[in-house]
């Protein structure tokens, strides 16, 4: 009788120990499922956060470069219209200054001319 009451013992420690180890394992399961699902939710958003952040800094690289280029062809249209521009501009103050010139040679040389002649 005693051994049967000892072999029982032991058959219900070794339920027990079977039982907790079971809910152990289950635990760990349980838990490495919820850590497995967290992460991969973190690192989606973590990609399309990425990828939105990536696809507003080409909206606005591409934005900048447009202001960039629209302020850079309305400078250069200011820089030739004040070269080349009617009154007042760099080109027609030299076109002034060398008509000046050629007709101050031109007097020169035709009084000089007029002299040589008379001698």
């Amino acid at each position: 009788a005693d051994i049967q009451k000892n072999r029982e013992l032991l058959q219900e420690l070794v339920d027990l120990h079977k039982n907790e180890t079971a809910q152990i394992y289950k635990y760990i399961d349980e838990s490495i499922e919820k850590l497995s699902k967290e992460t991969f939710l973190t690192m989606s958003e973590f990609k399309n956060n990425t990828e939105d952040n990536l696809h507003n800094m080409d909206n606005t690289m591409k934005e900048n470069l447009q202001n960039i280029n629209t302020k850079v062809e309305s400078n250069d249209e200011k820089i030739l219209e004040s070269i080349i521009g009617t009154n007042g501009s760099a080109l027609s103050l030299t076109e002034e200054w060398m008509k000046k010139r050629s007709d101050a040679i031109e007097n020169i040389v035709s009084s000089r001319l007029s002299v040589c002649g008379h001698n």
